[in-house]
């Protein structure tokens, strides 16, 4: 499951080392990170490489079960608690018994949630909505969260008591722009698993993984696998993949030669072997079709024109 966590700089490699140590313990753990980092596959990284493995991993998303019933899908209820109980019910952590709870989300949490969570982390027993009696549960608990936890604590929206429970071995995920190194690597995993799926060979033409790599993804991992998807759909089968092929957010990357061939040239012999390279394999593309040219490489019509003229492409006149 590790392998799924791809990453090569020096802060995947820390994430992947909190991993393992996470895994060989039985704490609670808080996993952080921006949205589309891979919080749930840290989850179950944590789950299939521990003693629990043989076990469910159940995962739950606290900000998308309505407050009402926030409690009940936890921790279970008894009949007749409230209108729509109709029998006794099991909640999340009696369901994942020997095995792990993810809990995501966890700042969505009600404060009557809240209180019951606190009690299962302490006394590692649940009491079920409308009952008096506690039952013991084994459950590994995993939370996470992409708001940060700890000024919601000091800032009186979350408990405090709570918040510590929950950080015991916290295991934070830096956004995609804090690691840009790690880019040509996911996107050359997500172009591979495309073709797979969609049963094409497509490669990146030069320059698009400098322009992946110069955009600061907000969306981050899941963003840059849904661009590489996108992008795969859009070329036929044995063309490249140009920068036209992304969603108009990605910037041209500033234009250096990848091509170990050109580091013999000069900066402006290279550059212009570059532009060449990349106008004709795109009017190739358009058909000749120099506003299509224009559009697909972000650039006014007039000056792709005059570009053409400069770099003497003749053959596009």
């Amino acid at each position: 499951m590790l392998n799924q966590i791809i990453g090569t700089s020096a802060k995947m490699q820390q994430v992947h080392t909190l991993i393992k140590c996470a895994a060989d313990s039985d704490l609670t753990i808080l996993v952080t990170g921006e949205t589309g980092t891979g919080k749930e596959l840290v989850a179950r990284a944590i789950h299939n490489n521990s003693h629990r493995r043989g076990n469910r991993m159940l995962e739950l998303n606290c900000g998308a079960v309505p407050n009402t019933l926030l409690a009940s899908t936890i921790f279970g209820h008894k009949k007749g608690t409230f209108t729509d109980a109709q029998d006794d019910r099991a909640g999340l952590f009696e369901e994942a018994e020997g095995g792990t709870a993810l809990l995501d989300e966890i700042g969505e949490l009600s404060d009557e949630a809240q209180v019951h969570l606190l009690r299962v982390l302490q006394e590692r027993q649940v009491q079920r909505l409308g009952e008096f009696g506690a039952r013991p549960v084994d459950v590994r608990v995993i939370a996470s969260t992409n708001k940060d936890l700890q000024a919601q604590a000091e800032s009186g929206h979350f408990r405090t008591d709570l918040y510590y429970r929950l950080s015991v071995f916290p295991i934070h995920l830096p956004a995609l722009r804090e690691r840009p190194d790690d880019i040509p690597l996911l996107a050359q995993t997500f172009l591979d698993r495309a073709n797979s799926d969609q049963k094409k060979s497509i490669h990146f033409a030069p320059g698009v993984l400098e322009a992946l790599k110069s955009y600061h993804w907000p969306g981050n991992v899941r963003e840059l696998q849904n661009e590489i998807d996108r992008a795969v759909a859009l070329v036929q089968k044995g063309e490249p993949i140009h920068l036209g092929n992304h969603s108009e957010k990605i910037p041209e990357a500033d234009p250096v030669m990848t091509d170990p061939s050109t580091h013999q040239l000069g900066y402006t012999e290279a550059l212009n072997q570059f532009r060449k390279q990349l106008i004709e394999d795109t009017l190739e593309k358009c058909d000749g079709n120099r506003s299509e040219a224009a559009r697909q490489l972000k650039m006014n019509r007039s000056n792709l024109v005059s570009l053409i003229r400069r770099l003497g492409l003749n053959n596009h006149e």
